[in-house]
């Protein structure tokens, strides 16, 4: 199981104070994500004078704890957890395949055998807008096209949108990830002014662009309906130099919970007082 997040500003850059607050929403998702892949990772960032890729193997968060990615008014992450080619960074997401850039994080496992990481056929049939039907397999998948962000939960996939916003810092962010429940709690420590509004499971299969201008999510054509089949849970792989379940343990897993004293959803999903067009949008 790898590790995908995500922001996306609509401030200006020059803002001081919301470069401070995009800082530590960036840096607290690379914390959170790291833990779910440490071979390697990559990130790509978009954005009239921002656009970028970089890759590097190991943890994404470095031993200084200093953030890696930089700030941009789009910016996609992936922490990788190999299950299907050697740790090196050419095998190192986002895959490159005609104007997209995509990164995955879930398993295919009938990819056919001309890809060396099965997460390459997604980027490839992505890039032509072909059917991902014949696929068995789970996810999330995310990726840039011509400067804008998309983003999509395919079968059984794992994936968490929120808005971020603070009147203090003059901001409003739109956030994803695998699991953002423990870096509401992080963010909210840091900044205790900021609220989150949490968007509600995405449908499986519908792909989304996101509007920078007015971080709306709007449904396009496109879809990713993969057959959908757990196989070996993920940690059954192990790493791609070992293939074994005893060197890949399963990561720290944070559910909270009323019962565990702290209920997430109810302390921090709550509407911000921005107004702006919440609803998923399919037009």
């Amino acid at each position: 199981m790898c590790g995908l997040f995500g922001i996306v500003r609509n401030d200006l850059i020059t803002n001081d104070k919301a470069d401070w607050l995009a800082s530590v929403v960036t840096t607290e998702l690379e914390i959170a994500m790291s833990e779910r892949g440490t071979d390697s990772w990559g990130y790509m960032t978009a954005g009239e004078g921002y656009e970028s890729i970089a890759r590097g193997i190991g943890c994404m968060v470095p031993a200084s704890g200093n953030r890696r990615t930089p700030l941009a008014p789009i910016m996609l992450g992936h922490t990788r957890h190999a299950t299907h080619g050697q740790i090196t960074i050419a095998n190192q997401h986002p895959y490159e395949y005609g104007d997209i850039a995509l990164m995955h994080n879930g398993v295919i496992y009938n990819a056919p055998h001309k890809y060396i990481v099965d997460s390459e056929v997604l980027a490839d049939r992505v890039s032509q807008r072909e059917t991902v039907g014949d696929l068995r397999g789970y996810g999330t998948v995310q990726w840039l096209e011509d400067n804008e962000a998309y983003i999509c939960r395919m079968s059984r996939g794992d994936l968490d949108v929120a808005w971020v916003s603070s009147i203090k810092n003059q901001c409003r962010f739109l956030i994803w990830s695998s699991n953002l429940q423990q870096s509401f709690k992080v963010i909210k420590a840091v900044a205790p002014d900021v609220t989150f509004r949490l968007q509600p499971t995405l449908p499986e299969g519908r792909v989304y662009r996101i509007c920078k201008d007015t971080l709306t999510l709007r449904r396009v054509d496109y879809e990713m309906n993969l057959q959908h089949s757990l196989g070996k849970a993920w940690y059954e792989f192990g790493t791609a130099s070992t293939q074994t379940l005893k060197s890949s343990p399963k990561p720290k897993s944070y559910t909270y919970t009323v019962d565990g004293g702290w209920n997430w959803q109810d302390e921090y999903a709550t509407p911000v007082p921005i107004t702006g067009p919440w609803a998923l949008g399919d037009d």
